[in-house]
């Protein structure tokens, strides 16, 4: 039996999923889902992306620019 954090995904949940590799402020590698992204934006004064989520309060700051996010460069 397998734990439930180990759960096996369906085929229309991992269709929904498009993990693209950047990097974090502290410059390491960080994995994000963008197909859940409802947002992508350039802060030029801080030289990051931000990169918003459904839920409002969760966002990720990434060093790539939203045209590299996007095309998962």
């Amino acid at each position: 039996m397998r734990p439930s954090s180990c759960a096996m995904l369906s085929a229309k949940q991992e269709a929904k999923m498009n993990w693209v590799k950047c990097t974090d402020m502290r410059k390491q590698p960080i994995y994000v889902n963008i197909e859940n992204a409802t947002s992508i934006f350039w802060i030029e004064k801080e030289k990051a992306s931000i990169i918003g989520f459904p839920s409002g309060g969760d966002s990720i700051k990434v060093l790539e620019k939203p045209e590299a996010v996007i095309r998962g460069q």
